[in-house]
């Protein structure tokens, strides 16, 4: 599927634009092409992450070890479920 009406994204275009325009049309790709209209690649949603989180992050809290990641001490994801929040 093809939106016509949705602008690419600019060779140019700083993280936070990136990010936002990943946000805001709730997309994984998009297209980055220069004034001419000529594509030159593609941003996934993947890059925005490499260059958004630390450097060491494999290292870090967010690897999957059959812990949930990210879990502070105490914090119980069921009782979040429960009343429904």
């Amino acid at each position: 599927m093809i939106d016509d009406d949705l602008r690419p994204l600019d060779p140019e275009a700083v993280l936070p634009v990136v990010a936002g325009f990943f946000a805001t049309y709730d997309m994984v790709a998009a297209p980055v092409v220069d004034e001419s209209g000529s594509l030159l690649g593609a941003v996934t949603v993947d890059d925005v992450l490499d260059h958004m989180l630390p450097e060491d992050w494999r290292e870090k809290e967010f690897h999957l070890d059959g812990e949930a990641a990210g879990r502070d001490e105490g914090y119980d994801v069921t009782e979040e479920a429960a009343d429904g929040s």
